[in-house]
């Protein structure tokens, strides 16, 4: 439910979904096989942390943002310290500002 909330605030704000991936080995088969503009990341997917897509995205110097469910800001903080954290549910205007920041 969460992925179709955030392509519907995203294509209303004009613009455009590239993909969605519940695990991090089929995300990032995602980012291996395309471009983005940006990301946003779920920190806890079915096989595991993002970790390792983070890491890819780092390393294609794709921006991105983490929006997530409690408890993990810590962990994420430490590890990605200028890379915005929104907590789960956030508000369609709060998410676009700062996906707008990471462009």
């Amino acid at each position: 439910m969460v992925a179709f909330d955030l392509r519907s605030i995203i294509e209303r704000a004009g613009g455009t979904v590239a993909g969605f991936a519940a695990a991090c080995a089929q995300a990032i088969d995602l980012v291996s096989q395309q471009q983005f503009d940006a990301a946003i990341l779920d920190f806890n997917l079915s096989d595991g942390d993002s970790t390792k897509l983070a890491e890819a995205l780092e390393t294609s110097a794709t921006p991105f943002l983490f929006y997530t469910g409690g408890g993990v800001a810590e962990q994420i903080t430490r590890r990605w310290p200028g890379i915005p954290i929104l907590l789960k549910p956030s508000p369609p205007s709060l998410i676009l500002q700062t996906l707008h920041q990471v462009l």
